[in-house]
């Protein structure tokens, strides 16, 4: 028992003597991590892409609602807001995948983001929305990143 004492004052004194020299206000390991985390959107962009990538549309769609509901600014047709559509086309909603597409499609109508509207539209069978959003496109400026899916969604 005298020896459970003698230990147990050891670890006091050791307990003070590092309170005293400031070192007990040091913060746990980690603890700022999560602050850097919320505000670091390219981190995010790029873990939802490679979700994505990946074949995991479920996952890059949760990362995307996590970053929203975190707080990260929203500009239509943002990097996030292109991974979201494009994993709504992957998992079938297409409905979901449509509406984020309207706002991104009047500010960006990029023969990408119309190739996406296409898509949804044709996953709705709806041809005459695809063909619409596909009127202004000619094979010779779609990227070729997106010349697969072009011709896909010709038909």
């Amino acid at each position: 028992m005298l020896t459970n004492v003698r230990i147990a004052a050891a670890f006091l004194a050791a307990a003070c003597a590092f309170a005293s020299a400031g070192l007990a206000e040091v913060a746990a390991p980690f603890s700022e991590a999560k602050k850097f985390a919320e505000g670091d959107r390219e981190m995010r962009a790029a873990s939802a892409r490679g979700a994505l990538d990946a074949g995991l549309p479920a996952l890059a769609q949760m990362i995307v609602e996590d970053s929203r509901k975190a707080g990260d600014a929203r500009r239509p047709g943002s990097e996030m807001d292109l991974i979201y559509v494009d994993s709504m086309i992957a998992q079938g909603e297409f409905d979901k995948a449509l509406r984020e597409m309207a706002p991104i499609l009047e500010m960006l109508p990029t023969p990408e983001n119309r190739i996406r509207a296409a898509l949804a539209h044709i996953g709705l069978g709806d041809a005459d929305g695809a063909e619409e959003a596909l009127a202004p496109l000619s094979a010779g400026g779609v990227p070729k990143s997106f010349e697969g899916w072009y011709r896909l969604a010709l038909g």
